[in-house]
């Protein structure tokens, strides 16, 4: 599907002007074209060349090139499709159209949601059927870790002060589980010469059972919401339950992108050394993570 199927018909005015629909389309940050929509604004990224060919105004942006070399531009051109003069007949619309048909013509596949949808993909009466698209419903992987050696997350913020070594422990810790690593099994023994990690507080950590649930697809952010939301729900009653959520985005941006964040439900209860409650905390207290990271082209 290219740039100038979108603002053509009953597909630029059912989903762009009326509807509400988030779009991606395939390519790389920093390479080639890359485009979204979203909430009516067209963002299209051009390399130099392209972008003096269409004639349309943008802003320059960085590649992330590698370093110690002259760092090379990109343009990136943002465009309000839902302004009122965002119609056939306009200069500035016309001259959009034009530069999508001579110019940004190459058809891209897109990943597409529609917000508002009332009617599926099988009834061939919406406007996205006439461009074939292939439906996907997303389903959850269940997994069962057994026998992890589970640190005493409660001890974290103990004492009204979170340590930072501390925490990206936490974070290392949560990535081993959910990468199914050995060295996190309350039975791992492997020769320390060999791999010398071990759970935060290990000395205090117990065997757990846990349970990851994930979900791979093009998830939007009021989803991920109302999924926090339910998670906060399920132990609120529980007083030494706790959970980490994780979201991983795609690149929209080549330098200094956000990949992704981490937000762990800390349990309210605290223990001591021998295992016993000790104190309940009246409130859910959090830690998160932000992940971000530059692209390098080589």
């Amino acid at each position: 599907m290219s740039l100038s199927q979108l603002l053509e018909g009953d597909f630029f005015n059912t989903y762009i002007k009326a509807g509400n629909i988030t779009m991606l389309s395939n390519g790389r940050a920093g390479m080639g074209n890359l485009h979204t929509l979203r909430e009516g604004v067209l963002r299209v990224e051009l390399p130099k060349e392209k972008y003096e060919r269409a004639g349309l105004v943008g802003k320059p942006i960085p590649d992330g090139g590698r370093k110690h070399v002259s760092r090379r531009y990109r343009t990136v051109i943002e465009i309000n499709l839902r302004e009122p003069a965002m119609v056939r007949g306009k200069k500035g619309f016309d001259r959009i159209i034009w530069a999508c048909k001579n110019v940004l013509s190459e058809p891209v596949a897109w990943l597409f949601f529609d917000h508002n949808a009332k009617q599926t993909l099988e009834s061939g009466t919406i406007p996205l059927s006439l461009h074939e698209p292939v439906h996907q419903t997303l389903e959850p992987e269940i997994t069962h870790h057994k026998d992890i050696l589970v640190p005493p997350l409660h001890e974290v913020v103990s004492t009204g002060q979170v340590d930072e070594d501390d925490v990206v422990e936490i974070l290392e810790w949560l990535g081993l589980v959910t990468l199914e690593s050995p060295r996190v099994k309350s039975y791992d023994s492997i020769d320390p010469f060999l791999a010398r990690y071990q759970a935060p507080q290990h000395e205090l950590a117990a065997p757990g059972n846990l349970v990851a649930i994930r979900w791979r697809g093009f998830i939007l952010g009021g989803w991920v919401r109302r999924l926090f939301v339910e998670c906060l729900g399920s132990i609120r009653n529980e007083k030494d339950a706790w959970f980490a959520l994780s979201g991983y985005s795609f690149r929209t941006e080549a330098v200094n992108p956000s990949d992704g964040y981490t937000i762990l439900c800390l349990p309210r209860t605290t223990m001591d050394e021998e295992g016993e409650a000790t104190e309940t905390s009246p409130r859910l207290e959090y830690i998160s993570w932000e992940m971000a990271s530059t692209i390098t082209h080589r």
